[in-house]
């Protein structure tokens, strides 16, 4: 109902995902207030986020603009604090890609897309979750990027090993 709701009071597009974001809202507020804080995270403070930049061409359309430059960012910071990580992930992930996609892209559709559409609150456990949020929202909503790097970098030795799964 809230994002029924979020949608027709600001022509604000549902895409996948925005249940995630809403959930540790209705953890911790009832319906109204959840209502008023997601409409306020989603429509007035990172309003961009899920944009989708039309085109008159289809193929030339880009959707989720502040996502993917997220995807771009955190791909840009691993490769600077960690540049060992980075480049173990791209290896062990070669195998799958196709010739016409590089690695990175790749990597970021496949798993980093889905931590930046939600701002990182598709990890688990949720109340640990909900406890990064009040961080997030103190120091800024860009600061979810840092942390999923974080969380990158605290799986180290097990991204490490070659064949590891990501999407378990």
């Amino acid at each position: 109902r809230i994002l029924h709701a979020v949608s027709h009071k600001s022509n604000f597009k549902y895409s996948q995902g925005q249940n995630i974001l809403l959930a540790p809202f209705l953890l911790c507020m009832n319906e109204v207030d959840a209502f008023h804080s997601y409409h306020r995270l989603s429509v007035e403070m990172v309003p961009t986020y899920w944009m989708e930049q039309s085109s008159k061409n289809p193929e030339k359309s880009k959707s989720y603009l502040g996502v993917n430059a997220a995807c771009r960012i955190a791909d840009k910071i691993l490769r600077v604090v960690d540049p060992n990580l980075h480049k173990a992930l791209m290896a062990n992930y070669k195998e799958k890609i196709n010739p016409i996609s590089p690695t990175e892209r790749w990597f970021h559709t496949q798993f980093t897309f889905r931590h930046m559409q939600t701002l990182s609150l598709c990890t688990k456990p949720l109340e640990q979750v909900v406890l990064l949020l009040d961080v997030v929202f103190a120091m800024g909503i860009q600061y979810h990027v840092l942390i999923y790097v974080a969380q990158l970098m605290s799986l180290r030795e097990k991204l490490m090993q070659k064949g590891t799964k990501l999407m378990d």
